[in-house]
C-alpha cells in the first residue's frame, strides 16, 4: 500500500459523512505510516521474539545441589552443625583441609625427631655422641639415611654393632 495522498484521505472522510479538517487529515496520513512501520518491525523481530519465548530461564540447580552434596559428604563425622548445614560444613572442611597439610607436615619432622632419638640413644650405649656418629658415616661415604639407620637399630642390632666398629676403625 503506497503512501495515501491528503485528496483520497479527504474522500474517504468525506464519503463516512465527515467534514474534515486539515489537521484530521495529517493525522490520519501520520497514524497510517506508523501502522506501516509497526507492521515491518513486527515482522522483523517475530523471529527474535519467537527465539526469546522458547528460550526459558536455566537454573543451575543440579550443580549446586551436586556441590553442596560434595562438602557435606566429606564433613561426615564433624560435630552438631558442621555436617548437616552447608556453610559451617564447607567453613569447618576448608580448617580441617589446612590442619590435614599442617598435619603431614608436622609428621615428617615428628618422624625425624624419633629417628634421631632413636639413633643417639643407641650410639651412647656404644660409647658415641649422634652427631659424632654422623659425622664419622659422612667421612665413611656411607649412604643410609636416618630412616634406614634406626630400623637397623631396631631389627638388626648386630648389623648396627658392626657398622659402628667399622666407623670408629676404618682401616
Amino acid at each position: 500500500m503506497e503512501k495515501p495522498d491528503k485528496e483520497q484521505v479527504r474522500n474517504m472522510l468525506s464519503a463516512l459523512g465527515q467534514k474534515p479538517s486539515e489537521a484530521q487529515v495529517n493525522r490520519f496520513i501520520s497514524m497510517t505510516e506508523n501502522l506501516k512501520k509497526k507492521k515491518k518491525s513486527a515482522k522483523a523481530s517475530k523471529l527474535s521474539d519467537f527465539q526469546s519465548e522458547k528460550a526459558a530461564r536455566v537454573s543451575n540447580t543440579p550443580a549446586t545441589r551436586q556441590r553442596r552434596k560434595k562438602i557435606l559428604k566429606q564433613a561426615k563425622g564433624y560435630f552438631g552443625s558442621k555436617h548437616k548445614l552447608f556453610k559451617t560444613a564447607k567453613e569447618q572442611l576448608m580448617h580441617s583441609l589446612t590442619y590435614s597439610y599442617a598435619g603431614r607436615k608436622q609428621k615428617k619432622r615428628d618422624f625425624r625427631r624419633l629417628w634421631i632419638t632413636r639413633l643417639n640413644s643407641a650410639c651412647r650405649e656404644k660409647g658415641l655422641t649422634y652427631s659424632r656418629f654422623m659425622q664419622m658415616i659422612r667421612l665413611a661415604q656411607i649412604k643410609l639415611d636416618r630412616k634406614q639407620l634406626s630400623e637397623m637399630v631396631i631389627h638388626q642390632p648386630q648389623h648396627f654393632e658392626t657398622l659402628i666398629n667399622k666407623v670408629q676403625n676404618p682401616w
